[in-house]
């Protein structure tokens, strides 16, 4: 934030603060080495707005937009099997 001069938007939780961070599954310093590459996000906050949500907070999750390019088939049918 300092080195953007937005130390007044970002930077800090804080009430007006925009927030980038992620809640993890695990405690990165204390799992062990091993178990790291299985952590995942549980929670996304980017700009201050929940991005992703699994678990408990799937339910803050935004619905995803349709794919791209329109006529993609995932549009149109289910899951593939």
């Amino acid at each position: 934030a300092w080195h953007q001069f937005q130390e007044d938007e970002k930077g800090r939780i804080a009430p007006g603060q925009l927030a980038d961070m992620a809640l993890l599954s695990a405690d990165y310093f204390t799992v062990p080495d091993d178990e790291i590459s299985s952590i995942q996000s549980v929670l996304t906050i980017m700009d201050g707005e929940v991005v992703y949500g699994s678990g408990p907070y799937e339910g803050l999750s935004p619905e995803l937009p349709a794919a791209l390019p329109e006529w993609a088939p995932i549009n149109y049918f289910t899951i593939y099997e």
